[in-house]
């Protein structure tokens, strides 16, 4: 989040939810919508696609992503491996976020566009 303002991270950070799930708890379930997007605080979470283990998340990774950007179903199902502590931000809340402060929105790009790279890299 380097690219936001101080001012844009607050207006960020108002709209979003802390939340904790629990261990073996289904943070979002492959083809079923997602309503939210989240990223992981503390935790550790395993990502499935037709219940085979893609890879897992950790802190400062992303959930639901892929979703919020191709306004789709969820691709994967996530599963905390342990407790684990997460930001949210319903999606709704956050495309109307992005369309009054087109800094945000750019800057938010940025961030997801990244995560995504990342995660392509991580499993190439």
């Amino acid at each position: 989040f380097k690219n936001f303002s101080p001012i844009e991270l607050l207006k960020l950070m108002r709209i979003s939810k802390w939340e904790i799930a629990e261990k073996d708890e289904i943070l979002a379930k492959e083809d079923q919508a997602l309503s939210k997007i989240m990223l992981i605080y503390s935790g550790y979470t395993s990502v499935t696609v037709d219940n085979k283990e893609v890879t897992k998340l950790k802190d400062g990774d992303f959930i639901g992503e892929m979703s919020f950007i191709n306004d789709s179903q969820a691709s994967a199902t996530v599963t905390s491996i342990q407790k684990t502590k997460y930001l949210s931000w319903t999606k709704l809340d956050l495309k109307m976020l992005m369309e009054r402060n087109p800094n945000i929105k750019f800057s938010m790009q940025n961030v997801i566009s990244s995560e995504l790279s990342k995660k392509l890299r991580k499993n190439n």
